[in-house]
């Protein structure tokens, strides 16, 4: 079984707050507390950020790389920042929701890896496991992830 942490999330009022003041340390603990629990990875959902998105994702990406090695998957409509923390990546390949296609467009396919544009070597893990490219049971562990 696949397990990704959800406590990263923009409907939180601790998160909204920690957000707003740039509060690394509290990213940084929430994250290492998730790992320890047996998170596998760790969704990161900052709401659409329309106005900071810029400067957001990819803060984020690096706050949260500086403490743990799992994948992040990111949760947001905004695709500009998802791309903008995607660019951030250094460790882990990272896990969206959305496939981003070469025109910018979002295809909304379960949980996937990144899209080519950012490994070529990536598949959106439905897509590949009805193509046979990935074995039933590892698509089955993807989508019924527990959240810690």
């Amino acid at each position: 079984m696949y397990i990704i942490g959800e406590n990263i999330h923009i409907i939180s009022e601790k998160v909204k707050t920690a957000l707003a003041e740039k509060d690394a340390r509290f990213f940084q603990e929430l994250a290492v507390k998730q790992v320890e629990a047996g998170a596998q990875a760790l969704d990161i959902n900052l709401g659409p950020r329309k106005k900071d998105w810029e400067e957001v994702f990819p803060w984020i990406v690096e706050t949260i790389e500086a403490v743990v090695d799992v994948p992040l998957s990111f949760d947001s409509t905004n695709l500009q920042g998802i791309e903008a923390g995607i660019k951030k990546v250094t460790k882990a390949q990272p896990i969206t929701r959305h496939k981003l296609t070469a025109s910018g467009k979002r295809t909304r396919s379960g949980v996937g890896r990144v899209t080519p544009k950012y490994s070529p070597h990536a598949a959106i893990a439905r897509n590949a496991a009805r193509r046979r490219a990935l074995p039933p049971s590892a698509v089955s562990s993807i989508s019924s992830a527990d959240c810690v």
